[in-house]
């Protein structure tokens, strides 16, 4: 019992600030607690006046009703939501097994690789080789030593 005497209070001022300061707007089990304790506690009294207030503000404000359009959108698409969906075919879920193992780590190294031999494939398209063999290795000594070489510089490596 001491326990729900510590819970009252705060079960009063949670009535108040969640129904706001009429009565009827209380839950009907907690109506005379709320009221017994606006009666003897100047603190609940002052926070029911507060609400009565702002209960006074809200009552004015103007009521807004949504357009039958909207509200039968809305419901269109919770009943779509809620319909039961078509089991996937074999040929989806094949599909969808193969895209969901294919997206695991362990096959990175291999994505890796052929992204790797994709890119000799298109260089080994792309390039042409030199004739001069002087200038490709002077220009291969250049890329690699980040030092220009000249095709004399080349000839000292025979």
């Amino acid at each position: 019992m001491a326990a729900r005497d510590d819970e009252a209070p705060a079960r009063v001022e949670d009535v108040l600030r969640a129904y706001g300061a009429h009565p009827v707007r209380w839950p009907s089990q907690d109506r005379a607690a709320v009221l017994g304790a606006a009666r003897e506690t100047l603190d609940v009294a002052r926070l029911r006046q507060g609400e009565a207030a702002l209960d006074r503000l809200l009552d004015r404000a103007p009521s807004h009703v949504a357009p039958a359009g909207l509200v039968a959108r809305i419901q269109a698409a919770a009943m779509h939501e809620l319909a039961p969906r078509q089991a996937p075919s074999r040929w989806q879920a094949l599909r969808a097994a193969l895209v969901d193992a294919l997206r695991r780590p362990q096959w990175r190294p291999a994505y890796a690789l052929g992204g790797a031999v994709m890119l000799g494939v298109v260089a080994g398209s792309v390039w042409t080789p030199v004739a001069d063999e002087q200038v490709a290795a002077a220009d291969f000594l250049s890329v690699a030593f980040a030092r220009d070489f000249d095709s004399t510089d080349a000839g000292d490596l025979e």
